[in-house]
């Protein structure tokens, strides 16, 4: 989502944060990401740090052109899943 010259300058975490924000809002209960290929670090590392479950593997999910230009490769997808509904002994707190 965000463009090659805006990365690393924490775009994403901005557009990640505000999803967070939003989604619950709106009243969803829960979150899926169903297509994160494994080979965008970037990506994995932002919902990890979000406390996103790592959910499932989907091997081969994609054919995507390799990083040096060379061709293009499979590369696996992982999907990556967060509940918005509070759980645990604080959760009447909120």
């Amino acid at each position: 989502m965000v463009p090659p010259s805006q990365r690393g300058s924490g775009y994403g975490h901005i557009l990640a944060k505000s999803y967070l924000y939003y989604a619950p809002a709106l009243g969803y209960k829960a979150s899926v990401f169903n297509l994160v290929y494994d080979n965008n670090t970037a990506s994995v590392k932002l919902w990890e740090a979000l406390n996103f479950t790592k959910a499932g593997l989907i091997p081969k999910a994609g054919r995507l052109r390799r990083k040096d230009g060379e061709g293009e490769e499979y590369v696996d997808a992982i999907i990556f899943y967060k509940s918005f509904e509070e759980t645990g002994p604080d959760a009447d707190d909120q």
